[in-house]
């Protein structure tokens, strides 16, 4: 059996009719821990300046994919 994209997503509006976004995520990608991301943050090298909640590229890419797909 082969469920379609139009299938799954008319399913899931039927049980949240107020779905906007389908997110797809990876499961071999895990949310790094805060105190660990600090330190990633305070050791690197190019003093990049991080902005919790910021709409930047990953969530871009998440949100061209949703696109493309639909």
């Amino acid at each position: 059996m082969t469920l379609t994209s139009e299938h799954i997503r008319g399913l899931l509006k039927q049980a949240w009719p107020d779905l906007n976004q389908i997110w797809l995520t990876d499961p071999q990608y895990e949310a790094m821990p805060w105190d660990w991301l600090t330190k990633v943050i305070d050791e690197c090298v190019l003093k990049m300046t991080f902005k919790k909640d910021v709409w930047d590229c990953d969530n871009y890419a998440l949100q061209f994919h949703a696109m493309v797909q639909h």
